[in-house]
């Protein structure tokens, strides 16, 4: 049975994550004439988007299948990463939207995809990017929905986000 990528790579259809960046990581080639042109390898844990928060609090308690969970690396520079998430900076801990597509449906920054399978993160879907939309940073204030004014991708990246948090009363001297 293939994961929600490979069935979505195999369609042609767009994949929605709500990702966390783990990590970001250069990869200097001190032979290049623009420094700007040095790529970085982008970390993110991811969900499908297409979740309901209630849907999405199970997986991640492991209550329910876990196989919309996911690991993505980008690789892109630093000033099309910027340009693409509309950030000036970018650090571990920041929430963003990404939606995907199948290699070859368009140009773009090459990203990795794996879901998780029953032995670990078995596959590894070829896509690009799509669209990056920043959401917010770990330690930020939620926002408070006014109406629409909180998008369902903020608002199931928050829900996921509180229900991971590590709890502060189990920090120790």
């Amino acid at each position: 049975m293939g994961s929600f990528l490979v069935a979505a790579a195999e369609l042609g259809d767009p994949v929605s994550l709500i990702a966390r960046l783990v990590r970001s990581e250069p990869l200097i080639n001190e032979g290049l004439v623009r420094k700007k042109a040095n790529r970085i390898s982008f970390e993110f844990d991811t969900i499908d988007a297409r979740m309901t928060a209630e849907e999405a609090l199970a997986t991640i308690a492991d209550k329910a299948d876990r196989s919309r969970l996911a690991l993505l690396k980008v690789l892109t520079t630093a000033e099309h990463f910027r340009y693409l998430s509309g950030t000036e900076e970018f650090r571990d801990g920041q929430w963003y939207s990404i939606t995907l597509l199948p290699r070859g449906e368009r140009p773009g920054p090459f990203a990795w995809a794996s879901s998780l399978g029953d032995d670990g993160y078995e596959e590894n879907v070829p896509l690009v990017v799509d669209e990056i939309q920043y959401l917010f940073s770990e330690g930020d204030s939620p926002l408070a929905p006014v109406g629409a004014a909180v998008g369902r991708e903020r608002a199931l990246a928050q829900a996921i986000a509180e229900a991971c948090k590590f709890p502060e009363n189990a920090i120790g001297k």
